[in-house]
């Protein structure tokens, strides 16, 4: 047993494919590879897959979301809706400001963003140093769309959902969200979404946050923020985001995310002009 293997929990029926992160003894600390959870567990629980195991676990959440991230990008690349390079529609899109507690999924975020011509900036940061830095990174990149992301649970046997202790993460997603409305308080100018799996729903709208998850204390996929995202900064400004329909390509819908009425941060430019770049 070592940092890097990719098991699953006996204890849980073996349902969620986990890496590990960090091994304490007989403790092992272990992030989704595919959902933003973190965990604890003894090793004496964890059973080691082999690469072929992994790849057939994971093969059915990865090809519904690889749809449907794929839906978005042929939408994106053949209706030409959103392109810079689009002179009979040309669109001021939001930016992004991206900051995430897993370096593996913001890179794939990133990535992601570029695939749907989306203007992000992406920030590695551990969840305990997120409040922190928020205000200077939002002073320095002025998004008008801020993600506040990375891993978080309830923990096991907690049936107290108001208690904010009884989760991994979320008190920093909250400190982050406070500070980052402190700074911006409009809604409508500065659009956050914050949290992980199993997040503290209430608490981060409660605290400024725009959307949040996870209202079911359910998985969210590492992609559900990019989704959501995409749809914040394509929609008009001119128009009030369905929150249902934002959420309708994420994993867990409604019950993973949920929000409040938000405008959308695109805006039509006329007359036209070419050879230059709208971010």
């Amino acid at each position: 047993m070592e940092v890097g293997n990719i098991v699953t929990r006996n204890s849980y029926n073996n349902d969620i494919c986990f890496r590990i992160c960090e091994l304490n003894n007989n403790i092992a600390i272990l992030k989704g590879t595919s959902f933003r959870l973190i965990a604890d567990a003894s090793i004496d629980d964890l059973n080691i897959l082999s690469k072929k195991e992994y790849e057939i676990k994971e093969h059915d959440i990865n090809k519904v979301m690889g749809n449907r991230l794929s839906s978005l990008i042929y939408e994106c690349k053949n209706t030409n809706i959103f392109s810079r390079n689009n002179l009979d529609n040309l669109k001021k899109i939001g930016k992004i400001l991206h900051i995430d507690g897993d370096n593996y999924y913001l890179n794939k975020s990133i990535e992601n963003y570029n695939m749907l011509e989306i203007p992000a900036v992406g920030i590695y940061l551990n969840e305990s140093e997120q409040p922190e830095k928020i205000v200077s990174l939002l002073k320095e990149h002025n998004p008008s769309i801020l993600i506040i992301t990375g891993h978080d649970n309830l923990a096991r046997g907690y049936n107290n959902w108001s208690d904010i202790d009884n989760y991994r993460n979320s008190k920093y997603f909250k400190e982050s969200v406070e500070k980052a409305r402190i700074f911006n308080p409009n809604y409508d100018q500065l659009v956050i979404f914050a949290g992980g799996c199993q997040s503290y729903y209430e608490e981060l709208i409660d605290a400024g946050a725009n959307f949040a998850s996870s209202p079911n204390r359910t998985l969210i996929h590492h992609l559900d923020p990019v989704l959501l995202a995409y749809q914040i900064a394509t929609t008009s400004i001119r128009e009030f985001i369905d929150v249902e329909e934002a959420v309708k390509d994420t994993f867990g819908g409604m019950g993973g995310i949920g929000g409040m009425e938000t405008r959308g941060q695109s805006r039509e430019i006329k007359p036209v002009f070419k050879n230059k770049k709208i971010y």
